[in-house]
Protein backbone atom coordinates (compact mmCIF):
# COMPACT_ATOMS: atom_id res chain seq x y z
CA UNK A 1 0.00 0.00 0.00
CA UNK A 2 2.82 2.40 0.79
CA UNK A 3 4.37 1.80 -2.64
CA UNK A 4 1.03 2.49 -4.34
CA UNK A 5 0.55 5.65 -2.29
CA UNK A 6 4.06 6.90 -3.18
CA UNK A 7 3.57 6.01 -6.85
CA UNK A 8 0.26 7.90 -6.94
CA UNK A 9 1.87 10.96 -5.33
CA UNK A 10 4.69 10.83 -7.89
CA UNK A 11 2.10 10.79 -10.70
CA UNK A 12 0.31 13.80 -9.19
CA UNK A 13 3.59 15.69 -8.80
CA UNK A 14 4.48 14.95 -12.42
CA UNK A 15 1.07 16.11 -13.69
CA UNK A 16 1.29 19.33 -11.66
CA UNK A 17 4.77 20.01 -13.02
CA UNK A 18 3.47 19.59 -16.57
CA UNK A 19 0.56 21.95 -15.92
CA UNK A 20 2.93 24.56 -14.54
CA UNK A 21 5.05 24.34 -17.70
CA UNK A 22 2.03 24.55 -19.98
CA UNK A 23 -0.10 27.12 -18.17
CA UNK A 24 2.46 29.10 -16.24
CA UNK A 25 1.97 29.83 -12.59
CA UNK A 26 -0.62 31.73 -10.60
CA UNK A 27 -0.67 34.01 -7.61
CA UNK A 28 -2.62 32.92 -4.54
CA UNK A 29 -3.88 35.35 -1.93
CA UNK A 30 -5.32 33.94 1.28
CA UNK A 31 -7.16 35.71 4.04
CA UNK A 32 -10.03 35.57 6.45
CA UNK A 33 -13.00 37.58 7.63
CA UNK A 34 -15.17 37.50 10.75
CA UNK A 35 -18.91 37.12 10.30
CA UNK A 36 -21.17 39.95 11.37
CA UNK A 37 -24.41 37.98 11.70
CA UNK A 38 -26.18 39.96 8.98
CA UNK A 39 -27.57 38.53 5.75
CA UNK A 40 -29.65 39.39 2.71
CA UNK A 41 -29.18 41.60 -0.32
CA UNK A 42 -28.68 44.79 1.73
CA UNK A 43 -25.99 43.05 3.86
CA UNK A 44 -23.97 41.23 1.21
CA UNK A 45 -20.51 39.88 2.00
CA UNK A 46 -17.84 41.44 -0.20
CA UNK A 47 -14.22 40.68 -1.05
CA UNK A 48 -12.21 43.16 -3.13
CA UNK A 49 -8.77 42.48 -4.59
CA UNK A 50 -6.18 44.50 -6.52
CA UNK A 51 -7.25 42.74 -9.72
CA UNK A 52 -9.93 40.25 -10.71
CA UNK A 53 -9.23 36.71 -9.54
CA UNK A 54 -10.01 33.68 -11.69
CA UNK A 55 -11.48 31.81 -8.71
CA UNK A 56 -12.20 32.51 -5.04
CA UNK A 57 -12.81 29.76 -2.49
CA UNK A 58 -14.58 30.64 0.76
CA UNK A 59 -14.52 28.05 3.54
CA UNK A 60 -16.90 27.99 6.47
CA UNK A 61 -18.03 25.57 9.16
CA UNK A 62 -19.25 22.64 7.11
CA UNK A 63 -19.45 24.26 3.72
CA UNK A 64 -17.21 25.51 0.99
CA UNK A 65 -18.13 27.21 -2.23
CA UNK A 66 -16.17 28.64 -5.10
CA UNK A 67 -16.89 31.82 -6.94
CA UNK A 68 -15.93 32.03 -10.58
CA UNK A 69 -15.52 35.13 -12.69
CA UNK A 70 -19.06 35.17 -14.11
CA UNK A 71 -20.90 38.50 -13.73
CA UNK A 72 -23.71 36.88 -11.70
CA UNK A 73 -24.54 33.36 -10.58
CA UNK A 74 -26.84 31.57 -8.19
CA UNK A 75 -25.88 28.56 -6.08
CA UNK A 76 -28.61 26.43 -4.52
CA UNK A 77 -27.72 24.50 -1.38
CA UNK A 78 -28.90 20.91 -1.83
CA UNK A 79 -29.55 20.42 1.89
CA UNK A 80 -31.65 23.52 2.54
CA UNK A 81 -32.79 24.70 -0.89
CA UNK A 82 -31.46 28.18 -0.06
CA UNK A 83 -30.07 30.25 -2.91
CA UNK A 84 -26.81 32.16 -2.66
CA UNK A 85 -26.52 34.98 -5.21
CA UNK A 86 -23.01 35.95 -6.40
CA UNK A 87 -22.14 39.18 -8.21
CA UNK A 88 -18.72 40.06 -9.66
CA UNK A 89 -17.86 43.72 -10.19
CA UNK A 90 -14.38 44.71 -11.37
CA UNK A 91 -11.93 43.17 -8.93
CA UNK A 92 -14.50 42.31 -6.29
CA UNK A 93 -17.17 39.75 -5.60
CA UNK A 94 -20.24 40.01 -3.37
CA UNK A 95 -22.68 37.34 -2.23
CA UNK A 96 -25.90 37.25 -0.27
CA UNK A 97 -28.61 34.86 0.83
CA UNK A 98 -32.04 35.78 2.20
CA UNK A 99 -32.35 32.53 4.21
CA UNK A 100 -29.90 33.38 6.99
CA UNK A 101 -26.38 34.22 8.09
CA UNK A 102 -25.33 30.54 8.14
CA UNK A 103 -26.21 30.06 4.45
CA UNK A 104 -24.52 33.38 3.59
CA UNK A 105 -21.38 32.32 5.47
CA UNK A 106 -21.66 35.30 7.80
CA UNK A 107 -22.47 33.87 11.25
CA UNK A 108 -21.64 36.44 13.93
CA UNK A 109 -18.04 36.17 15.22
CA UNK A 110 -17.34 33.05 13.12
CA UNK A 111 -14.01 33.12 11.25
CA UNK A 112 -14.19 32.31 7.54
CA UNK A 113 -11.17 31.74 5.32
CA UNK A 114 -10.75 32.45 1.63
CA UNK A 115 -8.20 31.81 -1.11
CA UNK A 116 -8.15 33.74 -4.39
CA UNK A 117 -6.26 32.49 -7.45
CA UNK A 118 -5.00 34.98 -10.02
CA UNK A 119 -3.58 34.18 -13.47
CA UNK A 120 0.14 34.81 -13.85
CA UNK A 121 0.93 38.21 -15.31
Amino acid sequence: LREEFNADNAKIDQALAQLTQIKGNCQIIMGSYIGTGTYGESHANTLVFERQPAIVFVVGDRSCFMLQGNPTADITYATTGSTLTLTWSGSGVAWHCSSGAYEQMNVKEKVYHYAALFPAQ
